[in-house]
């Protein structure tokens, strides 16, 4: 009977393109049919020696049942059949983080860094105020670095879209805020001069004899310095004494003195 490989059973994901590939091998080949869950596909096709491909095409997830009967000249036959499973395409979108709208001064490097994840990553694409910076670059699970290049203040608008081997993508957008650098001059403070307050004179007041001894014992005082200061020593004058009974006490050493130092023959 004619040779045949026999195939293992299979998955594939709906979409995907489904070839089964079967060697074949006789003296004396003749023909061969294909059924898919019992309905025939391919009747009495002519093979050759080598091998005998078969394209399944699918549309729905599922389970196929797949035979092959194989037939030489001779009436001799032989068969293959095994399952080709259908599973649905993963919808799962990649997953990236969402990062927050940023401000930087001009001259500084703006890094942007995402955090990226998918079972099938694919390529991603970066868009600066809507134009394409970076397009279907290969991406693996991590992170993506975004180095964004700028000359001018102002607001950019990024965006990013990624996408993994099944066609399902994810993106995320942000703005960065380009500011000028800002120019501080240190605050001086004026310096203040001190403060003079004005001397006032002691007022006199009628109305009480309290407030006219205080004036008298001031204006005392004051002749006191002024005479101290041309005169000779300073004397205190002891604390409470009356203004009037000092004067009588510095008159009489005043008129007293030249009879003293007569009477006691002091130079």
């Amino acid at each position: 009977k004619p040779f045949i490989t026999d195939l293992d059973d299979m998955e594939f994901t709906i979409g995907d393109n489904v070839t089964l590939v079967w060697e074949a091998y006789d003296q004396n080949p003749n023909n061969y049919t294909i059924s898919v869950n019992g309905n025939p596909i391919i009747e009495n096709r002519v093979w050759a020696n080598g091998t005998i491909v078969f394209e399944l095409m699918v549309d729905f997830t599922g389970e196929y049942f797949i035979e092959i009967y194989i037939f030489d000249m001779s009436g001799n036959s032989n068969y293959d059949s095994l399952y080709v499973n259908i599973v649905s395409r993963d919808t799962q979108s990649p997953f990236i983080s969402d990062l927050e709208d940023m401000e930087f001064t001009i001259g500084i490097n703006v890094t942007l860094v995402w955090e990226v994840y998918d079972e099938n990553p694919n390529y991603y694409t970066i868009l600066v105020n809507g134009n394409p910076i970076i397009e279907n670059r290969v991406w693996a699970n991590g992170t993506i670095v975004f180095e964004l290049m700028v000359d001018f203040t102002g607001e950019y608008f990024i965006e990013i879209y990624i996408f993994d081997m099944n066609g399902n993508s994810n993106y995320d957008s942000l703005y960065v805020d380009i500011v000028e650098m800002s120019s501080t001059e240190p605050t001086t403070t004026d310096s203040t001069e001190p403060t003079t307050t004005d001397s006032t004179e002691p007022t006199t007041t009628g109305s009480t004899g309290e407030n006219n001894s205080t004036s008298i014992e001031d204006s005392i005082a004051t002749t006191e310095d002024s005479t101290q200061a041309n005169n000779g020593p300073e004397i205190s004058l002891p604390q409470g004494l009356p203004g009037f009974e000092f004067l009588v006490i510095l008159s009489f050493f005043v008129f007293a003195a030249p009879i003293i130092r007569k009477r006691y023959n002091i130079i």
